[in-house]
């Protein structure tokens, strides 16, 4: 088993193919999110695909890391509904992100301008892990999520900060 520190230096030193990191960039382009959230003045980005197709999500975490949730979505089908197994690769670690948004803005299209927040907000908060955040850092981290959703397409989700304190 390959190791998250192994992965976040493969992805640093470029030792990945960039055939490989161009198909899991499209597959978050289409399947991907990334999250915002805040708690106890502390911010958190989480980066993560979902998909039905376990045994792809498993090739995308040997190549990428992360860890693997199940996890059930409801269908209707025809007036019934019924369970489909889903799965989530989820990766919040800020190192391990900042590798992985690097390694993948190249080749990015629909999410990139989203990406490119994320990575300017894990920036900043690499300098004060862990510390509570002040009144200007909730400011400034609420401006940059502003500026994202004013430069979102038009008709694509925009980002939302989830503050829980």
């Amino acid at each position: 088993m390959v190791t998250d520190s192994e992965i976040q230096l493969a992805l640093a030193c470029g030792d990945i193919p960039q055939t490989d990191l161009a198909y899991i960039a499209g597959l978050f382009d289409g399947e991907g999110s990334i999250y915002l959230s805040a708690r106890y003045g502390r911010c958190r980005v989480e980066w993560q695909i979902t998909s039905c197709d376990r045994a792809l999500l498993e090739w995308v975490q040997l190549k990428v890391g992360g860890h693997l949730y199940p996890r059930h979505i409801i269908t209707h089908s025809s007036q019934i509904a019924f369970y489909q197994q889903s799965y989530d690769l989820s990766i919040t670690k800020s190192l391990h992100l900042k590798f992985l948004i690097n390694a993948l803005l190249p080749y990015l299209k629909t999410k990139k301008l989203r990406m490119e927040y994320a990575l300017q907000i894990i920036s900043g908060d690499r300098d004060r892990v862990n510390q509570p955040r002040s009144k200007q850092y909730w400011k400034r981290l609420i401006d940059l999520v502003n500026e994202a959703n004013q430069n979102a397409p038009p008709g694509r989700p925009q980002y939302g900060l989830i503050k829980t304190d």
